[in-house]
């Protein structure tokens, strides 16, 4: 006989999780136990066979479904996605892969090696983007300025999303980078004791006239008596592209390899690694009346009479408001009631059988 499952559900963020309800039934290798409390409590030990060892209580699934679960989720969407172009080519081009992610004055800042950004023409000021495959900042995130690689003072895209927590920083003026992949300091180095390699494996490098001189780097070391930041023995990320091709979502890791440049400015930012964080431009985001949105025929007939109940109350004619209120809930029903499953049976009048 097929055992019953009670199954719930919670919303975190923008992701839903099912749970399942305990049985407290378990197998204790001890006999004349039947709780874990006092099985384990007599050297036993309690094997659970259903999710929970309590009564009513809700834990992760651990049972096999052979049928699976079906999920019904409704939800209002507050934003459109476009259709989705890897292409790599001027224009076109609408998801975009990342190496990871800074915190510019307070503010988050995606960033990617090596990247120009006005040479796409896909991303400008105050436009909305779909953020995905983080652990922290997946949703839309508009975008407050952008910096293209080189000679910047950070090189990436900065959101008006706000960050919590405050990251070490360093700027520094007239550095040199040099072919061996180190950075000089000048006059015996700077303190840097707020950047350690332990607590910040990866640091993001902004300020160079080369290309390959900013990034993502890890593997760093510094060493305050020559004033140098050394990258010799460490990695720089980059996303793996070629031009006239699809994009690939693939982070590339390359030994660094520095071009000479003197007398330039230094910014170094603690990083954020995610591979696979990317975004997707021209977001159409739900801000006036004209923002289209899906439903169904008995939900934008509640809508039509909600918002006759309000013109109602707003004029004072209380009656004409309940009236339509009382429709609002009906069409409601209605709604709750087209999603019941089985069969509907059809009785016809009497008169015609």
């Amino acid at each position: 006989m097929a055992s019953k499952r009670k199954y719930g559900y919670y919303i975190k963020g923008n992701k839903i999780a099912i749970i399942e309800e305990g049985t407290g039934s378990g197998i204790c290798s001890l006999s004349g136990y039947s709780s874990q409390t006092t099985c384990e409590s007599a050297g036993g030990t309690w094997t659970e066979n259903a999710v929970s060892t309590n009564d009513g209580e809700y834990r992760s699934p651990v049972a096999a479904v052979e049928d699976g679960l079906e999920i019904q989720y409704a939800y209002s969407p507050t934003y459109t996605i476009p259709d989705v172009e890897l292409y790599y080519a001027t224009g076109t081009q609408s998801k975009w892969f990342l190496n990871g992610w800074i915190v510019v004055d307070g503010y988050l800042t995606l960033v990617r090696s090596g990247q120009v950004w006005s040479v796409f023409g896909k991303v400008d000021v105050d436009d909305n983007i779909l953020v995905s495959g983080s652990e922290r900042w997946n949703g839309i995130h508009k975008i407050q300025e952008i910096q293209d690689r080189a000679d910047t003072v950070y090189g990436g895209i900065k959101t008006y999303t706000k960050v919590t927590h405050a990251d070490p920083f360093l700027a520094a003026s007239s550095l040199t980078w040099a072919v061996d992949e180190t950075i000089a300091f000048p006059s015996g180095g700077v303190d840097t004791h707020f950047i350690d390699s332990t607590t910040t494996p990866y640091l993001w490098i902004a300020g160079s006239d080369e290309t390959d001189n900013n990034g993502l780097f890890s593997g760093w070391s510094y060493t305050k008596a020559t004033g140098k930041l050394d990258f010799s023995s460490g990695k720089r990320y980059k996303i793996g592209s070629t031009a006239g091709t699809d994009l690939t979502t693939q982070e590339i890791e390359e030994t660094p390899d520095f071009d000479a440049d003197a007398s330039e400015d230094i910014y170094v930012y603690k990083a954020y690694r995610e591979p696979g964080l990317n975004f997707i431009t021209d977001i159409d985001v739900m801000d006036d009346e004209s923002f289209e949105i899906d439903l169904p025929r008995y939900q934008a007939n509640a809508v039509v009479y909600y918002l006759k109940a309000r013109m109602a109350e707003d004029r004072g004619d209380f009656e004409q408001r309940e009236f339509f209120m009382r429709e609002f809930k009906r069409q409601l029903e209605k709604s709750n009631s087209a999603k019941q499953r089985g069969p509907y049976i059809i009785q016809g009048l009497k008169e015609l059988r």
